[in-house]
């Protein structure tokens, strides 16, 4: 309830009430995790530049076997995440288990995703 009426201010009380919280995301969060997250995808960018993986420098065998193999992880993985999210009703402890397996997930989307661009 209080922060329902902090959250009716005007505009500089709102503004107010939400710096700690912007703080945070913008300076922890970022720093401990969103920086390695974008860190790992320039790094799978760069290996798959590296490989000639991005100038159609494989043959179509190599393209698809790699789409099979990292979206045959990254897709019901996708699916698991979801399926206990939406089991859970939606819940924190839904959200927070599907968390395990969500770089796992990112990393072999992420492989798969350019890969299966270039396929075409």
């Amino acid at each position: 309830m209080k922060t329902t009426k902090k959250m009716r201010k005007w505009y500089f009380g709102v503004v107010d009430h939400l710096s700690s919280r912007n703080f945070d995301r913008v300076t922890f969060i970022m720093y401990c995790y969103g920086l390695w997250d974008i860190l790992s995808k320039m790094l799978i960018g760069i290996a798959l530049f590296k490989w000639n993986a991005l100038s159609d420098g494989k043959s179509y065998r190599v393209y698809g076997l790699t789409v099979v193999i990292f979206y045959g992880i990254g897709l019901p993985t996708n699916y698991h995440e979801i399926a206990m999210i939406i089991s859970s009703g939606f819940s924190f402890e839904g959200f927070s288990t599907s968390f395990f397996t969500y770089d796992l997930c990112r990393i072999s989307m992420a492989m798969g995703t350019p890969v299966s661009l270039d396929f075409l």
